[in-house]
């Protein structure tokens, strides 16, 4: 394990995500995908809290795949507090989204609960379009961190996608001395 994670995936979307759904680290493709939300402060940095407050957040799905992804959030959040319990993190994010989520609390009170470890979904890059992958999720032990690997078909048009995204980010970085730029 000498190198971090994403210095051995540089060619897929790689991410790992807390149990609040908080990218904890992940790699140049990922952040061109979903963003880079690391300077972001308190809840914002969550996944799922942003899925419920900022309608922007869901532009990186296409409209038609939105309500599943919101099903999915608030399954997975409740997988989480099943297994970590109400005085976790997750148990305070899900008093948080019913103080401030009426869809939220809408979805919360359907009680699906699911850990999903594989999916197939299609993603939009401002750029790019629109990309389709597939993500295996694999759990740590106490399933609190959860690694996820997105990946094209193997000389597909979204592989193109893939690769271009990847140039596009090297050459973000490259002027960010220069522009304001993110990377």
């Amino acid at each position: 394990f000498g190198h971090p994670f994403h210095a051995r995936l540089h060619d897929t979307p790689a991410l790992v995500l807390s149990c609040v759904g908080e990218a904890l680290t992940a790699n140049p493709l990922a952040v061109a995908l979903f963003g880079d939300h690391s300077q972001a402060a308190g809840w914002a940095r969550s996944e799922y809290y942003r899925w419920f407050t900022d309608p922007a957040s869901r532009e990186v799905y296409p409209a038609a795949g939105r309500a599943r992804n919101g099903r999915a959030v608030v399954a997975n959040l409740r997988a989480a507090v099943g297994l970590l319990g109400p005085g976790s993190p997750a148990g305070e994010l899900v008093r948080v989204l019913q103080a401030v989520s009426p869809e939220f609390v809408e979805i919360w009170e359907r009680h699906e609960v699911a850990r999903r470890y594989e999916d197939h979904k299609t993603l939009v890059h401002p750029e790019g379009g629109p990309i389709e992958l597939d993500c295996q999720v694999l759990f740590t032990e106490d399933r609190g961190q959860a690694l996820l690997v997105l990946t094209a078909a193997p000389r597909s048009e979204d592989e193109e996608k893939l690769r271009l995204l990847r140039v596009l980010g090297a050459q973000r970085c490259e002027l960010a001395g220069q522009e304001l730029i993110d990377c």
